[in-house]
């Protein structure tokens, strides 16, 4: 039979159950020290930043929860990078319950894996090199903050790595640390840095990049047809190209606005610009104010922040793909050409129509969410809150200092944004849609002037 809801839907309502179930976790009094007590309204906030991977915080976060509350926090930030879905359906795979059919049908859906048969596979390549690459990141962060005079706020120290690795893999930007990175012993420590921003850039890659890695691998060096020379697929180029550019681009176009009023010598600056650029495409880490930077740095970040980081992966915003996709179909437009082409093959008009609508209504999302928020804000910059809105909706969670201040109703705009913004704006307006009804039937066409 048909499925009781649709794949969006189903996504949206289990995040919605592991963030309810995650906020219970956070209000029980082990979670938090003694003498602070958390209102509802800023424990749902922190379980929807954890389990939207976004690291927006409503608290003092080092100061607030206790290694239990972190302990809960980080389990949701990894429930919530694997996908709610995946994570399930790994538990129930590793439980040795098998597969229906429906259920690999729902996965292909989410996933936006074409073959039935390979859905299986996936998953446990999503959850085996997930896990590889946070236990690799969390011992190259141990032995990079070994011997630093940092605050542990008296946990071990390979218990900060671990937490701060897997914050950075799934781009949550959670820190255990009072002040995020920026606390004086690791500030200038540019290995764990280093290492901090390749967990962010393999976090936001996404796991399709992997699965084509792994293969590839595979197919130099266990297949028997291994003469065979396997092609890079376009998605693959796409990605690693618009990834690439927006990288080193951010980091140029930041360090170009701020560079005249920056306090710090010219390599530590260029360095913190290009952190700056590597965390605002979702990951939310800081290394330095971000309330200093001047109004242009802050919307290069935006637009940054807008953008995210690529399809299927642990970070959010509109995705590089969708953006590369609308921006070649202005050009093509410009051009007089017919169809959207990358690397000698042709985009399909729906998959392009829908790249366009997402910027467009996302933009537009953001600007409402804006407006709405500076009505309930007045005494607020309405860059900061601009700022802020970008930050939820594209799930990075950097932000000018203002989160703690917000009222209670601004908070719960945030939720909303960072929900959709973790669902996919698309996703979630089909979600509360519901099911589109099909027309057997076509009005005729009519010319409307537009100059």
């Amino acid at each position: 039979g048909r499925p009781l809801m649709a794949p969006a839907m189903q996504f949206v309502a289990s995040l919605g159950v592991v963030i309810l179930a995650g906020t219970g976790l956070l209000l029980l009094p082990n979670s938090t020290y003694p003498g602070i007590t958390l209102s509802f309204t800023d424990a749902l906030f922190t379980s929807t930043s954890a389990v939207c991977v976004t690291g927006l915080n409503a608290v003092d976060f080092a100061h607030t929860f206790t290694p239990l509350g972190e302990m809960f926090t980080l389990a949701l930030i990894q429930i919530g990078g694997f996908g709610i879905m995946t994570f399930a359906y790994f538990v129930a795979m590793v439980a040795g319950q098998g597969f229906s059919l429906r259920d690999r049908v729902l996965l292909t859906d989410l996933l936006d894996e074409g073959n039935l048969g390979a859905v299986v596979s996936f998953i446990t390549t999503i959850v085996v090199s997930t896990l590889f690459i946070e236990l690799c990141g969390a011992v190259l962060l141990y032995f990079s903050w070994e011997g630093k005079d940092i605050n542990l706020m008296g946990e071990p120290l390979w218990w900060h790595s671990l937490f701060h690795s897997v914050s950075a893999f799934c781009n949550a930007g959670f820190s255990t640390f009072p002040m995020n990175l920026m606390e004086p012993g690791i500030r200038l420590c540019y290995s764990g840095q280093a290492v901090i921003m390749a967990l962010i850039v393999c976090g936001g890659l996404g796991f399709g990049i992997y699965k084509e890695i792994n293969s590839r691998l595979a197919n130099r060096f266990f297949s028997k047809h291994r003469r065979l020379h396997m092609q890079w697929t376009p998605y693959f180029k796409l990605v690693m190209i618009s990834t690439g550019i927006l990288l080193a681009g951010g980091a140029l176009a930041i360090f170009a606005v701020s560079s005249p009023h920056a306090a710090e010598p010219l390599g530590e600056h260029l360095w913190i610009c290009l952190f700056d650029s590597v965390t605002a495409r979702t990951a939310g880490f800081n290394i330095s104010d971000y309330g200093r930077y001047l109004p242009a740095a802050s919307l290069i970040m935006c637009g940054l922040m807008m953008v995210g980081g690529s399809p299927g992966g642990t970070a959010g915003g509109m995705r590089t793909t969708t953006c590369a996709i609308a921006g070649a179909e202005i050009l093509r437009i410009l051009r007089g050409r017919d169809h959207v082409e990358f690397f000698r093959r042709r985009i399909d008009q729906r998959t392009v129509a829908r790249c366009v609508i997402t910027v467009v209504v996302s933009c537009a999302w953001i600007g409402c969410f804006t407006v709405l928020i500076c009505a309930l804000e007045p005494s607020m910059s309405s860059l900061d809150i601009f700022f802020e809105n970008c930050s939820a909706f594209a799930t990075v969670g950097v932000s000018r200092g203002i989160t703690p201040d917000l009222s209670g109703p601004s908070k719960y705009l945030l939720i909303v944004n960072m929900l959709s913004g973790r669902v996919g704006l698309f996703a979630f307006l089909i979600a509360l849609a519901g099911t589109p009804t099909p027309r057997h039937y076509r009005y005729p066409s009519v010319k409307i002037p537009l100059t």
